[in-house]
C-alpha cells in the first residue's frame, strides 16, 4: 500500500477519470507504472482519436507544444494536458507559450532599444516587460482556480498590470513629447532604423502567433468572459499595433530619409497613445467586475443582486466546491 500511494497521489492531479481507471484496473506492476509516470520516455502513446490527458507532456519539444496550442484541433473541447503531473488548462498553456515567446524577445529587445537610441522601441520594451509580468501573474491566478481567493486574484492582478503599464507608458510619452517640443542638437546618437525594424518584424511574428493561440483557446471554451485572459490578450494586441508603428517608423527613416530623432519621437507618441488607448477596454471590464464583486458581497447570493448590478463574468468555477 505504501508503494501505491505516491502513484495514486500523483495521478489524482490529472482530471481524466477514465485514464486513471484504465491504469489502476487489472494487475499492473507498481514499480513499472511508477517508472512510466516519472520518466517521460516510458509514457505510453495515446491511441488515435484519444484526447484524454497524457501522463506527461514533457517529452514534447517546444515547437510541437507551440504547434499544438496554436494550430491544434479547434473542434475538440478545451484541452487540458499534464506537464510533469501538473494540470495545465487551455488558458495556462496559452499563457505559458506567450511568456516563453515574449520573455525571449523582450530580453534581446532591451539591449536593442538601448543600442538603437530609440524611444519608441524603449517604450515598447518597457510595455513588454509589464506584459510578461501580466502573463506570469495570470498563470498564478489560473493555477488557483476553484480556491476561495481566486476571485480576489482576478481583481488584483489586472489592477497591478494595468496601473504599472499606464505609469511606464506615461513616462515614455512625456519624454517623447519633450523631444518633439524642443528638439535636441545633433549629438551623434541617431536612431538605428535597422535595429528597430528587425525587432519590430520579430515581435510582429510572435504577437501574431500569441493572438492566434488566444483566439483558438477562446473558441474552444464554453465558459463566460474571463477578465484575466481578456487583459492578457489586450496586452498582446497592443504590442502588435506597436510593432506595426515601429515598422512604419523604420521605413520612413530608411526610405524617405526623415530626421531619425524626431520621427522616432513621433513614433513613441503614437506607440504610447496606442498603449493607453488599448487599456481602456480591460480597465472598463475591471471596473465592472469590481462593481459586481462589491454588489455580490453586499447582497449575498446572485439571486438577491439586481440584474443591472451583477454582471455574469464567472470563471466557470463551481462555488459549491471551493477549496478551503
Amino acid at each position: 500500500m505504501s508503494q501505491a500511494s505516491p502513484r495514486i497521489a500523483r495521478l489524482t492531479l490529472l482530471p481524466s477519470t477514465s485514464q486513471f481507471d484504465s491504469l489502476t484496473a487489472g494487475a499492473h506492476d507498481e514499480a513499472e507504472w511508477t517508472l512510466r509516470d516519472l520518466t517521460c520516455p516510458h509514457v505510453p502513446e495515446k491511441a488515435a482519436g484519444d484526447h484524454s490527458v497524457a501522463l506527461c507532456a514533457c517529452k514534447d519539444s517546444l515547437s510541437s507544444f507551440a504547434r499544438s496550442v496554436i494550430l491544434g484541433d479547434e473542434k475538440q473541447s478545451e484541452s487540458t494536458r499534464a506537464i510533469c503531473g501538473v494540470e495545465c488548462t487551455g488558458n495556462v498553456q496559452v499563457l505559458l507559450l506567450t511568456v516563453a515567446l515574449f520573455g525571449t524577445i523582450t530580453s534581446a529587445q532591451t539591449v536593442g532599444a538601448l543600442t538603437s537610441h530609440s524611444e519608441a522601441l524603449l517604450a515598447d520594451t518597457m510595455a513588454m516587460w509589464v506584459d510578461c509580468l501580466t502573463y506570469a501573474l495570470n498563470i498564478v491566478a489560473e493555477a488557483f482556480r476553484g480556491w476561495w481567493f481566486h476571485k480576489h486574484l482576478q481583481l488584483a492582478i489586472p489592477a497591478v498590470s494595468l496601473s504599472t503599464l499606464v505609469y511606464a507608458t506615461s513616462s515614455v510619452l512625456s519624454d517623447a513629447i519633450g523631444t518633439v517640443a524642443a528638439p535636441k542638437a545633433d549629438d551623434g546618437d541617431d536612431v538605428n532604423p535597422y535595429i528597430v525594424l528587425g525587432f519590430a518584424c520579430w515581435c510582429f511574428v510572435f504577437d501574431g502567433a500569441s493572438l492566434c493561440a488566444f483566439a483558438r483557446n477562446r473558441r474552444r471554451q464554453t465558459s463566460h468572459f474571463h477578465l484575466n485572459m481578456a487583459v492578457a490578450s489586450a496586452h498582446v494586441a497592443a504590442d502588435l499595433l506597436r510593432s506595426l508603428t515601429e515598422m512604419v517608423e523604420s521605413v520612413l527613416i530608411l526610405g524617405f530619409h526623415l530626421d531619425s530623432t524626431l520621427t522616432d519621437a513621433w513614433a513613441g507618441i503614437v506607440v504610447s497613445a496606442t498603449i493607453l488607448f488599448g487599456v481602456t477596454y480591460p480597465s472598463w471590464k475591471w471596473c465592472q467586475e469590481v462593481r459586481a464583486h462589491i454588489c455580490a458581497l453586499a447582497r449575498p447570493g446572485v439571486g438577491d443582486c439586481p440584474e443591472d448590478c451583477y454582471i455574469c463574468i464567472t470563471d466557470g468555477s463551481d462555488s459549491s466546491t471551493l477549496k478551503p
